[in-house]
């Protein structure tokens, strides 16, 4: 898999894909509790394990944390009730099936400043 570029809310993000054995060092695991993927804010960077069986879940597991981070929610000091979750998955749910169909589709830089993301609220 090719490493990717992507815009969220104007921040350039980064997803790479790695080796099994560069992964646990990234995450500071071993080999009986390892992470498959990894979001470093610090960084703007979603670090893959190029290894997986099921990429796309992971995917888009790590870019829902940078699209928290990038959209200002803090993720690490906040608890959420049902409409907290509710609101971000009806905000985030074009970004993600966007965001994946493109990186799918074509080895391309992807530019998803543009698109606006807003909550529709039943009538």
């Amino acid at each position: 898999m090719e490493n990717k570029r992507i815009a969220i809310n104007g921040q350039m993000w980064h997803i790479k894909y790695v080796s099994r054995q560069e992964m646990l060092k990234i995450a500071k695991d071993d080999e009986e509790h390892y992470t498959q993927g990894i979001t470093i804010y610090s960084k703007q960077t979603i670090y893959m394990d190029e290894s997986i069986a099921n990429p796309k879940r992971v995917l888009i597991h790590e870019l829902t944390h940078a699209w928290l981070d990038a959209y200002g929610h803090n993720q690490h000091n906040k608890e959420w009730d049902n409409e907290d979750v509710c609101e971000i998955v009806a905000a985030i749910y074009w970004f993600l099936k966007d965001t994946m169909l493109k990186i799918e589709a074509a080895d391309l830089e992807v530019d998803f400043s543009s698109i606006e993301f807003k909550s529709v609220k039943p009538d």
